[in-house]
């Protein structure tokens, strides 16, 4: 199975430091609370450094970064490495290039601009601006980082360390226990994908024109889906072949039953067709209980 796994995945990394553009005042917070009787760990006072809009760019990058490496990869063990299959290598690796230039030119620009941020708050801190709150325009540079890295799963069959016999063979059983633990949670992590956006489509399409409450003016408010509730499920099939790390085929046969029957009319369509729109809600319904099944 370990072999298995390593043939099929590899693992991936994404670390990733921004500046935070905050400090702690002390003197404020020993004013707030003293103003209010309050202990002297009531609260604290926390400075925004730079307005929050000369940094935005930077935190749509890492949150776009964050949330393609969660959504592309599969848990491993307890850190913030990840599973990758080898399938969506490629893909991965294009698009967080992507990222990363996004991000370093964003930075570059801040780092830049900087010095101007720092007189731009000078006013709006006012009283509270401290010159020594802020890194020197020379190393601001140095609070942003963006890193990948990828590297092979372990291979117990491959350890090389000199040890006694017995203990190597105890070693070699941990790593395998550890493998497999991993890879299930890797497959039950693909499931309770399915039984999310299944579950999400089998739950709001029944409901799409149905009486939900009166608005301020007195007029019928009725529940709506968006049209990401089918781009979701889109997305998930195309992703789901590479998360079935074990070639399981009852996950094989719940993905083509997703395309086949939930991807087959756009959200327009099943909002604008009642009939269709039953159809794929009962379709949905019979797939998210054979997902519920796979881990029962």
């Amino acid at each position: 199975m370990t072999n298995y796994l390593a043939k099929k995945a590899m693992l991936a990394d994404l670390t990733i430091s921004q500046w935070g553009a905050r400090r702690l005042d002390r003197e404020i917070t020993d004013e707030v609370n003293e103003s209010h009787g309050a202990a002297k760990d009531a609260g604290r006072y926390n400075k925004r450094l730079i307005a929050k809009a000369a940094l935005e760019p930077i935190k749509q990058i890492v949150d776009t970064a964050r949330r393609l490496h969660v959504c592309m990869t599969q848990p491993w063990m307890d850190s913030g490495t990840r599973i990758l299959p080898a399938a969506l290598y490629l893909k991965y690796a294009e698009r967080m290039k992507a990222l990363h230039e996004d991000f370093d030119r964003e930075v570059t620009k801040f780092c830049a601009d900087y010095p101007q941020h720092i007189e731009d708050r000078k006013n709006e801190l006012n009283g509270m601006f401290r010159d020594a709150d802020y890194p020197h325009p020379s190393l601001i540079a140095n609070k942003f980082d963006f890193e990948v890295k990828v590297f092979p799963v372990p291979d117990p069959d491959d350890f090389r360390v000199a040890l006694a016999a017995d203990h190597a063979a105890d070693i070699k059983r941990d790593v395998e226990k550890h493998l497999k633990e991993a890879l299930s949670a890797a497959m039950k992590d693909a499931v309770d994908r399915v039984i999310e956006v299944v579950g999400n489509m089998a739950e709001r399409l029944p409901k799409h024109g149905t009486a939900i409450g009166i608005d301020k003016n007195g007029r019928t408010v009725t529940a709506r889906f968006h049209d990401s509730l089918v781009e979701n499920v889109r997305e998930l099939v195309a992703l789901l072949p590479a998360f079935n790390l074990t070639d399981d085929p009852a996950l094989t046969q719940i993905t083509q039953r997703m395309e086949r029957e939930l991807c087959v009319e756009d959200a327009q369509a099943l909002k604008d067709n009642p009939q269709a729109r039953a159809v794929v809600a009962q379709s949905a319904a019979d797939i998210l209980a054979a997902a519920k099944q796979f881990i029962a």
